[in-house]
Order: structure tokens, then sequence, then C-alpha cells
């Protein structure tokens, strides 16, 4: 995989295209690394990238190793991080001073000096301290488990079998493990089988998400089944983690990726989310709604003159057109807001909808939801991975079934601000810094769209009232 031909050079990151290039990347890690731990590097993989523009490029790859000798393979995910010239020093000398565990190759970080380059093997990470010890199921077992177990079950409980997979892993920032084991009671024959969802991260955002997580836990609307959510467990600050129980279903991108029917869960989905908008959480800071829309324009249009110049001033028109008809925060009451909803955030099973990954949670203008969801499907029903009639039959029933569990009006002009904002902010801003194949290609397509839905002269045809008013 060659991601590099889909950005102009990058004078302060003279290396971005090796970063890019799966296979340049292979052969250099085959020379400098692995031919000297009698390794082959079978197959190469781009897990995930994080490119700040005239700063760094972050790239995850995931490898397959042959060892020489035996024929053994071996799995390895990689984290590089390629500096500015020269700059790759002094964070190369800094993670020296931190003892980090063996791992399969024994080498916990790389330094490719040359190429400016500072790779974490992991479960080593330089801000995620503790997932090498989750990850570790003997550590696990010792160190966490107890006061986990403790705290949740009491001390009448014995572990065993501790083991924990990774789920999803954002590098230096969080990452999410699946943890299984065994406990036994002392005093009775009595065995559970626990399945939790830890995340840790680099700051104390875990300590806040629990906070409100145990405010919705607690909600009247939880208890009433109308909003679910996983179980919060415990917060350990020593490992700056979040436990939670399992919560059983299928992203509902999947379902909706298979299934022709789909727009009939979204009633479901719409009384999670309105449920949600209208639960009161305590100490969340206000961040969703037209003005730090706005803020974040300012962002997005950096990344568009830096990567495709030529779409800047069709980025300033419409960013110009947002600024002067944003939405007031009169119009709708200040609701409790997801700030992240997108399809792989919604778990859904046969008895219910799920609501996952709490981190984001904020006071805002419920449309400010409702627009990034909406955004991210059509998003990606352009990318040719969602049917675009499927998606625009769902949003319809999600806006009407969500319509009949609020009090405050779903304005249509209001709604296609919020869907252009999202369109601009997130996942414009998103196809460039993540890099996904295809998907820098696909903003021109993107800029259209959005420029359809908020200067066309009708409403978009997932809107209800589509077929009944026009601008």
């Amino acid at each position: 995989m060659n991601l590099a031909h889909q950005l102009p050079p990058d004078p302060v990151i003279p290396y971005l295209p090796v970063a890019l290039n799966a296979q340049t990347m292979a052969q250099l890690l085959q020379e400098k690394v692995f031919s000297n731990l009698d390794l082959g590097v079978r197959h190469i993989e781009i897990e995930r990238i994080k490119y700040k523009p005239g700063r760094s490029c972050l790239v995850c790859y995931r490898l397959q190793l042959i060892h020489g000798t035996s024929g053994k393979t071996d799995e390895l995910l990689l984290c590089a991080r390629f500096y500015r010239s020269g700059g790759s020093h002094a964070p190369y000398v800094r993670a020296l001073c931190n003892h980090a565990p063996d791992t399969p190759i024994h080498v916990p970080l790389i330094h490719l000096q040359d190429f400016d380059c500072l790779i974490w093997v992991f479960p080593n990470d330089d801000k995620l301290k503790a997932v090498a010890v989750l990850m570790d199921p003997s550590a696990l077992g010792r160190e966490v488990l107890p006061e986990l177990i403790e705290h949740h079950w009491g001390n009448r409980w014995s572990v065993s079998h501790p083991q924990a997979q990774m789920v999803h892993y954002f590098p230096e920032h969080a990452c999410c493990t699946c943890v299984t084991f065994r406990l036994s009671h002392q005093d009775n024959e009595e065995i559970q089988h626990p399945v939790l969802y830890c995340k840790t991260y680099h700051n104390n955002q875990g300590r806040r998400t629990m906070n409100s997580m145990e405010q919705l836990w607690h909600s009247r609307l939880r208890r009433e089944g109308q909003l679910s959510i996983p179980r919060p467990i415990a917060y350990l600050q020593r490992w700056k983690s979040l436990w939670q129980l399992e919560v059983k279903g299928v992203p509902a991108m999947e379902r909706l990726r298979i299934e022709a029917d789909f727009h009939h869960h979204m009633a479901r989905v719409a009384t999670s989310i309105a449920a949600l908008h209208q639960t009161a959480v305590k100490n969340l800071p206000i961040a969703g709604n037209g003005r730090h829309s706005i803020a974040h324009l300012k962002r997005a249009l950096k990344l568009i003159h830096h990567v495709r110049p030529e779409l800047a001033r069709t980025m300033e028109l419409l960013a110009s057109h947002l600024c002067r008809t944003c939405p007031g925060l009169q119009r709708r009451p200040l609701a409790t807001l997801h700030g992240d909803l997108h399809l792989k955030n919604i778990l859904i099973d046969e008895q219910q909808v799920h609501l996952i990954d709490l981190d984001d949670l904020m006071l805002g203008d419920p449309l400010h939801d409702l627009g990034s969801l909406i955004a991210s499907m059509l998003h990606l029903s352009l990318l040719g991975k969602l049917d675009q009639t499927r998606v625009q039959r769902s949003i319809a029933a999600l806006l009407k079934h969500y319509q009949s569990h609020v009090d405050w009006h779903l304005d249509a002009n209001d709604l296609c601000w919020y869907v252009t904002a999202s369109l601009l902010t997130e996942r414009i801003a998103r196809s460039i810094i993540r890099v996904k194949d295809g998907r820098i290609e696909n903003i021109q397509a993107l800029f259209e769209l959005a420029g359809t839905i908020l200067l066309g002269n009708a409403y978009p045809a997932w809107l209800p009232l589509a077929n009944e008013a026009s601008r």
C-alpha cells in the first residue's frame, strides 16, 4: 500500500513518502532491524495514520514476521512517528530513561535516526505506560485485577486465567482492551466468567468519563430502558483505566451495510439518542454548538490549503456562508450530546440499542449530534461503502422518530447547517489527517455534497419534509 501519492510533499517531514509506503517501510525494517534478529517481514499493512501537516506523522504498521530458523510466524504492531529533520533524537533519549518490558523481538523501542523516525513496539507506548502491564496475563492478574475485583465483587473472590485482547489502539492517546478471567468464590462453588472492556488513557479523561457514565447509568431513562450504555465498573487511577461490563450487539455500520430494511431499526436508535439528549449530566463542557463548529472550520481550512489548495476557495465560500447563518443556541435547549456519534458507536442487538465510547460527552445543540451522525452516513455512501438509498431511508426514519421523542422542533435549515459543518470540520478534516486510501481524492465530491445541502434550492431527500417544502 502506497498512500504517499495522495499528499503533496511536506518540506518539514522529509521522509513522509517513506512513512506512507508500506513496502518501502517493510524493506527498511528488514534491512535495519529484523535481519539482525533472524526474522523476515512476510507481510505489512498500514493500520492507522495521524498526519499533522508541517509537524509530524504517526503511522501504525501491522507486520507478519517469520523466524528464519524455525519457520514460526509472529505478528507485531509498530507505531512509528516521523519527525521534522533532526527531531527524533531528543524524544529517543527521553524514552531511553523509561524502562520498557521486553517484546516478542526483545526490542521495545527502535530509532531510525537517518529517517528521523522513532518506533514503539506494541504493547510499549511512550505515553500509555499501563498497556504493557494490561497485555501481560501474569502482570494483569497480579497487579491490576485484584484491586478491580475487590472494588466491584468484594474480597471473597479468587481470580485465574486472565487474558487481554487489544480491541482499539490510538497510539499515545488511548487503548481499549477486552479482558476475560475466571472468578471463584472462596466460600461456595460459585464461578463467574466476566467479560470487561478496559480503556486506558494518556491523561485523566477516564475519570471524567467514569463520572459521566455513572450519572447516565443511574438516570431515569436508563432505568426505564430508553437509554442503554455499558455499565461502568471502576476507574483505577494508578493505571488511568476505565473498566466497564461488555454489552452485546453488532455495530449499526455493519447492519446497515447488509440489511436492506435497516431503516426499521432507526426507531430504536432515535429513542436512544433522544434519551441521551434529555438526560442531565453534571460538569460537562459546553462545546456542541455552531460557534464551536465555526472555530473548527479554521483548522479544516488550513488543512485544505496544505493538501488541496485548489479547493481552498470553495471551502472559504462555504465557511463564510456558515458564519453568516450560524444557528442560535436559544432555538433548542442545551442537551447532553454524545460528541462522537457515528454508526460504529451504536451497537444493536435484538433487545436494545447501546451507545458506546462516551469519552466526548458535552452540552450543546442536539442538532450538532444529529448533524454529525448524518454527515458520517452520507460520507460512507459517497465512498460507496453503504448503499445510498438505504442510507437516505435510514436518515429519514431516524429524524421522524427522533422528532416524536423530543419537544423541540427539528428546524430543516438548522439541521442542514450542522450537517454541512460536520462534513467540513469532521469528514474532510479526518480524510486528510488519517490519509485513508481514496478519501483525499474524494474531498471534491464532499465539497459538492456540502454545497448542495447548504445552498441547494430544495431540501435533501433524507429530510422528512423534503416533499412538502422547498427553500
